[in-house]
């Protein structure tokens, strides 16, 4: 059985919700890593593991304002 929620489909049952968010955790992570390679050049630092890092934590941190703070 499926269900219907924000948007994706689930597996109905316990434990497949928990893949799910484990899942979409990931893939954020991922996309937010990808960003943060992409941006450091653009912001002119130097693409080390640290600024890469320094940047990364700066977009998950933007990330975690915005659902925290919510948009109207």
């Amino acid at each position: 059985m499926y269900h219907w929620r924000a948007g994706s489909v689930a597996l109905a049952g316990a434990g497949h919700g928990v893949v799910n968010i484990i899942g979409q955790l990931a893939t954020l992570a991922g996309i937010d890593y990808g960003c943060a390679l992409f941006v450091t050049p653009l912001a002119g630092l130097p693409t080390t593991t640290g600024n890469v890092l320094i940047v990364y934590a700066a977009v998950l941190l933007t990330h975690a304002l915005i659902n925290h703070v919510g948009i109207r």
